[in-house]
């Protein structure tokens, strides 16, 4: 059977073309995860503040409740790094709910620190629901489909995680 982590990131903002240098792009400030074992049901989870290097701005506080002073004694992404090399040790597949977004800030911080991460096999939960709607849907529209109930979205990263587990169990996902 297999073993699945679901994360989602917090971040400064929204990344930028590639041709952006790597200091402008957004840094990680919160990293949720979930980890399933679809053969012994076992879940165990990861939620961790990422002191970013500069200031969270404004526009980002706005949109997760995440300030500079929930950062404040955080650990730096490259002193966070091994917690998350752990969590994922084992991991048949990692998926997230815009798995492109997740990967590309989580991939810069990576850079910026001048490490690897060997990623199991990705899934984009955005993707795989796309052909019941015809076009990439919102995680509320995804968890409103499958549990006919509304989403009270935070935007923070391991209340989204378990959302996502929510619905991705009721669409039988982990079969």
């Amino acid at each position: 059977m297999s073993v699945y982590v679901l994360f989602d990131t917090e971040t400064t903002g929204l990344t930028l073309p590639s041709t952006v240098p790597l200091e402008r792009q957004p840094y990680v400030i919160e990293f949720g995860a979930l980890k399933y074992n679809v053969s012994n049901g076992k879940i165990s989870k990861l939620s961790e503040f990422i002191k970013p290097p500069i200031p969270i701005p404004s526009e980002a506080s706005k949109i997760n409740g995440i300030f500079d002073a929930d950062v404040v004694n955080a650990k730096s992404f490259p002193k966070f790094l091994p917690k998350l090399h752990r969590f994922f040790a084992g991991v048949d597949y990692c998926v997230a709910h815009n798995a492109e977004f997740d990967l590309a800030v989580v991939n810069h911080e990576l850079a910026r620190c001048c490490k690897s991460f060997t990623w199991p096999t990705v899934r984009c939960s955005m993707n795989e629901f796309m052909h019941l709607f015809g076009y990439r849907p919102s995680l509320k529209l995804l968890y409103y489909h499958f549990t006919g109930k509304e989403l009270r979205q935070t935007h923070r990263a391991l209340d989204d995680v378990e959302a996502l587990y929510k619905a991705l169990q009721l669409a039988e996902f982990f079969k």
